[in-house]
């Protein structure tokens, strides 16, 4: 059974489509933060997206006080640096990919 919470989230016109859309349907790395509990996403939240996103990786950067972002910089800086560097990796491979499609 999904919560209210849940619903109310997903009602949300931007959320709505990018769920609809390509998010769910493509492979491009997503990258999901959050922390426990969460406010902005809810462990329940954060199952659905998992469950449904493509090529997606969760952090949970533990407990916060008020935003992730002040409360684990150094935490958040890390995992971006090391997500966008895995990638950068994809899209090359993607694009070598694509371009040894015409053999």
């Amino acid at each position: 059974m999904i919560s209210r919470a849940l619903k109310t989230s997903l009602k949300c016109p931007v959320i709505h489509r990018l769920m609809g859309g390509g998010l769910v349907k493509n492979e491009v790395p997503k990258l999901l933060f959050r922390a426990r509990p969460g406010s902005l996403v809810t462990g329940e939240q954060a199952a659905w997206y998992l469950e449904r996103l493509k090529n997606v990786k969760e952090v949970c950067v533990g407990g916060w006080l008020h935003f992730l972002e002040e409360d684990h910089p150094r935490r958040l800086g890390t995992e971006i640096s090391r997500w966008l560097s895995e990638a950068v990796l994809w899209f090359s491979y993607m694009r070598e990919k694509e371009s040894m499609d015409w053999l």
